[in-house]
Order: C-alpha cells, then sequence, then structure tokens
C-alpha cells in the first residue's frame, strides 16, 4: 500500500494535502488485509460501473460519490469507527489509540524502531523512540536475556552461574524494585 497524501477537515473544508513528512511511504500488508481491501475495491467497481462510471487507480478507500473520486470527511471514518466500536462493546478504544496499538504490538514483538517509524510516518526513529521507549526497554531486557543464554551455553556450567541464570529466568534475582512495585 501507498500513502501519499493525508486529508483534513480544518476549518469546515476537506483538504487533500501532502503527508506531514511530504513523502510517500510504502506499507507491506498481510494477506487478510489485502484480501478485504481488494474485496472493497471490487464493490466500489461494481457501484461504479453500474452507474456508468470507472473507478481509476487514485480512487479513495473511503468515498461517498460513485467514483470514489472525493474522499470522506475524516470525521465521518471517525464516527463510523466509534459506531462499530460501540457494537463490539470496545467503548474505551479511540481510533488514534489503533496508532498506539500497532506500535507497542510490533515493538513486543521486537520489531526495529527504524521499521515502526516507518510504517507510522515519523520522519525520524528518534520520535518513535521517545514515544515507546517504554516497550523498547522491554524488548531489549528479553534481547539481554537471549544473549545470556546463548553465552551460558558456550561456558562450562559452575553452580554460581547455573544459578544466577535460573533465579534471573524465573525473576528473581537481586534488583531494585520499580517505581511501580510493592507501593
Amino acid at each position: 500500500m501507498t500513502i501519499a497524501r493525508s486529508i483534513s477537515d480544518a476549518g469546515k473544508v476537506v483538504a487533500v494535502k501532502d503527508t506531514k513528512t511530504h513523502q510517500a511511504r510504502r506499507l507491506a500488508l498481510d494477506p487478510s488485509t489485502v484480501a478485504v481491501l481488494q474485496e472493497h475495491r471490487e464493490l466500489a467497481e461494481q457501484r461504479a460501473g453500474a452507474a456508468g462510471v470507472t473507478l481509476g487507480p487514485w480512487a479513495y478507500v473511503w468515498s461517498q460519490d460513485l467514483g470514489s473520486s472525493t474522499p470522506y470527511r475524516p470525521d465521518r471514518v471517525t464516527g463510523a469507527f466509534c459506531y462499530l466500536r460501540d457494537r463490539l462493546g470496545l467503548g474505551h478504544l479511540t481510533f488514534h489509540g489503533l496508532r498506539h496499538f500497532s506500535a507497542t504490538t510490533l515493538a513486543g514483538q521486537g520489531i526495529g524502531a527504524r521499521t515502526i517509524a516507518g510504517r507510522l510516518g515519523h520522519a525520524n526513529p528518534s520520535i518513535t523512540l521517545r514515544t515507546y521507549a517504554h516497550f523498547l526497554d522491554t524488548a531489549d531486557r528479553e534481547a539481554a536475556a537471549a544473549i545470556g543464554d546463548v553465552v551460558a551455553g558456550l561456558y562450562p556450567a559452575s553452580s554460581k552461574r547455573s544459578s544466577a541464570s535460573s533465579s534471573a529466568r524465573r525473576g528473581t534475582t537481586n534488583r531494585r524494585p520499580s517505581r511501580t512495585e510493592g507501593s
């Protein structure tokens, strides 16, 4: 998928403009998402064809007109999201929260900050690191434990090293409690 434009409705007028970074970006999509978008496109083509209109290659995904040449207002997309969210009993979720969900899920899966930044459209990975540092710290601790396990396997086991390694895996190391622990 290519993201080349953004849409705003500031001042009650829908405006199509450059992205915040002024650069188009390509995102890989999973097969299920591709299938949903293809089905949506086919339905839009059928509706347009029934009215004697042809969709162009840059047709909007969300549009009211038959040729999909004008975008929905951003508040309409948000309204549709809220309707679906409420029907699913997820009233605590916000549309913008989906962005954070995506970023933190990727960070939790060990995806690098540069890749996450690119998917979010951040011009610089430092923005991503500042915003999602706490999730990346968790991944870093897991990486340290993984390296420790590999290195521990390279040396003959001693009772001291073996004991420290197993207690670390159980989370019983001698460490200072965090601010959120044990209050």
